[in-house]
């Protein structure tokens, strides 16, 4: 009611989540407007930007302003599933976000996304063939570590996991040593 009287006022109802199931178009909305407002706080100004904030510090800018609604978006989620489910139209890179859900990398699509992104948009790889020279840091600094991880560390297995139909040549991929890793890890095929 109040609002009809006064449309210019900035209500803010996302602050308040009670009474709104949870998945319900209601809680969607006021997802939407509690990230709006938020990233208005933490001087976002493009949807890059969000990769860089941790569920820390965006939790402090709701404890500020006593935002019920943040509780109900991550109530046992990570930020990058609430803001993937917030903004569904926008193309996200879950493996830019400071951390994703451990069942992300299990999926194979995921992978390729990745390694597809990678060749395509990152390092400017034209064939499966290029792939043999590409480092560990390669992968490590556009966020790969932890695909690396789940195949032992071994970009030959991770690439025989992703492009089955590949003949992969094993002698061809760089031997990764401790000399090559910024992290210090062994690496090896």
């Amino acid at each position: 009611f109040l609002q009809s009287i006064y449309p210019d006022y900035d209500w803010q109802e996302w602050k308040s989540s009670r009474g709104t199931k949870v998945g319900s178009k209601r809680l969607k909305d006021n997802q939407r407007r509690f990230f709006d407002w938020a990233a208005k706080r933490l001087g976002i100004n493009s949807m890059e930007d969000w990769y860089h904030v941790s569920a820390e510090k965006l939790d402090e800018v709701a404890r500020e302003a006593s935002a019920e609604v943040s509780k109900a978006a991550f109530r046992r989620r990570l930020l990058s599933v609430a803001l993937v489910e917030t903004y569904p139209e926008h193309k996200w890179l879950e493996w830019k976000f400071l951390n994703v859900p451990r069942s992300f990398w299990a999926d194979r699509e995921n992978q390729i996304r990745f390694f597809d992104w990678l060749a395509r948009d990152q390092l400017g790889l034209r064939t499966l063939e290029d792939w043999y020279e590409v480092s560990y840091d390669d992968i490590a600094k556009n966020g790969g570590v932890r695909v690396l991880h789940m195949h032992h560390n071994s970009l030959a297995t991770a690439l025989k996991f992703v492009f089955p139909e590949h003949a992969w040549d094993l002698w061809k991929f760089k031997r990764w040593n401790q000399d090559t890793s910024s992290d210090g890890s062994l690496n090896q095929l």
